[in-house]
């Protein structure tokens, strides 16, 4: 019985032995054939480039497109090379592809494989003729293979009705929100047909998208526009956010006394807050004054949004601020509004032991110690008492996270706003001189 097992255990590491002595031959075999691969396609294209230099010249001058006489072992090396220079020098040649037989061959693999692969090099090609393939694989899919599919045809040529195709298609697919705005920008289409499009719309989620996609557009300094937009604002707050957006790409005097009125008969803080943050982008004659109201909200968020709005508006946001620091009667609000004129440090602020909690405040005024971070500096939070609800502006809203981050920028964030972020240790040496550092 011994002998049986000690025959068994040597007959397994003999099988063992051979295994790992085949695998490694066969790993030395497929490093060789794609060393010496490499090397024969390196050579093959070289020797085949000056052909193909010469055939796109004469293509660029021929009334007709013509074709290259090609062996079957030649295509794929031609076609490496022609893929390359449109690449690289971002052309737009697909008549040449289409007159070699390239893109009807790339169309019949997509078709019978899903390979991202051939998404890729479909959209360098850029061939009408790969169109009605790519929507119909885009009607099939969802989710992140249709944002891939839907990407290779917004880079191509489409004509308009073929641009409402895409739009249609991706809006019902299941394709993020933040994506699908990505797509459609990029298109350029004209305001007009961005507004019929927005009539057209059933779901919550095709009026929010296409909303956001109208506030990127240009030739939105339109009163018809504001007209059109103002149905918009009695919608659900997912809607009414983006409208607020819209109007505020308007800019004009109709877009902000809507924006005014809206600010005051609005419930919800979330809105409020957009209209407070979306005030940065009127003139500051009128919207000075609005700001100042705005920075005695109840909500944390509009005062905040105010505030950064101030700091934008140049002069006139300046002498708000500095009004509001010396004559405000809520002392945070007027400690926040010296922060963003004359931001303290955090090196500074533990060298004056400014990093306790201030000793005006106290229990009543219903502030705690979660509202400061490590440094001092005041969080964003809106007061626990306060109850929201699940909004755009809720963490773990979905789509509507992005539209957060965007419209509720949080202080230690709000440099790009207009409020000073805190000094880290590279933007230390660019602000402070040289002969400083020195001694």
């Amino acid at each position: 019985m011994l002998a049986l097992i000690q025959q068994f255990v040597i007959n397994n590491i003999l099988v063992l032995g051979a295994v790992n002595i085949l695998l490694g031959a066969a790993a030395l075999l497929h490093r060789a054939y794609k060393s010496t691969y490499g090397e024969y396609s390196t050579r093959a294209k070289e020797e085949l480039w000056p052909r193909v230099e010469a055939y796109l010249k004469s293509a660029s001058t021929a009334r007709h497109m013509p074709t290259m006489d090609l062996r079957a072992n030649e295509r794929d090396y031609v076609y490496d090379i022609l893929l390359s220079y449109a690449e690289y020098y971002d052309l737009d040649i697909h008549e040449i592809f289409d007159a070699n037989g390239f893109t009807r061959e790339r169309i019949e693999k997509l078709w019978t494989r899903k390979n991202p692969q051939l998404l890729r090099e479909l959209a360098i090609i850029k061939s009408p003729q790969a169109e009605d393939l790519l929507f119909a694989r885009l009607a099939e899919t969802n989710g992140e293979e249709a944002y891939r599919v839907a990407r290779t045809l917004a880079v191509m040529e489409l004509s308009p009705n073929n641009q409402k195709r895409l739009m249609k298609t991706v809006i019902k697919a299941a394709v993020n929100v933040e994506r699908c705005i990505d797509l459609f920008v990029p298109l350029r289409m004209p305001v007009e047909v961005l507004m019929e499009q927005l009539y057209e719309q059933e779901s919550l989620r095709g009026e929010k998208i296409l909303l956001r996609t109208i506030a990127l557009a240009d030739g939105l300094d339109q009163e018809w526009i504001v007209d059109d937009i103002r149905p918009y604002l009695f919608h659900s707050q997912e809607v009414v956010i983006p409208a607020v957006m819209v109007l505020a790409a308007c800019g004009t005097s109709g877009a902000f006394e809507l924006l005014r009125s809206e600010y005051y008969n609005n419930l919800s803080w979330e809105v409020r807050s957009a209209v407070a943050k979306m005030m940065s982008r009127f003139d500051p004659y009128h919207s000075v004054p609005l700001l100042k109201v705005m920075t005695g909200d109840e909500s944390w968020w509009v005062r905040f949004n105010a505030l950064a709005s101030l700091a934008e508006q140049g002069m006139p946001g300046e002498e708000a601020l500095f009004e509001l620091t010396y004559e405000s009667p809520d002392p945070v609000l007027a400690d926040f509004a010296d922060h963003i004129i004359n931001p303290v440090q955090p090196v500074a602020r533990q060298s004056l032991h400014l990093s306790e909690r201030p000793v005006w405040m106290n229990e009543e005024q219903h502030m705690d110690d979660s509202l400061f971070d490590r440094h001092g500096e005041i969080i964003a939070k809106e007061p626990a008492e306060v109850k929201t609800g699940q909004s755009e502006y809720d963490h773990g809203a979905g789509d509507g996270d992005e539209q957060l981050e965007e419209t509720n920028a949080a202080p230690d964030q709000a440099g790009a706003r207009g409020v000073s972020e805190p000094l880290t240790s590279s933007s230390l040496h660019e602000e402070v001189p040289d002969e400083q550092l020195d001694d």
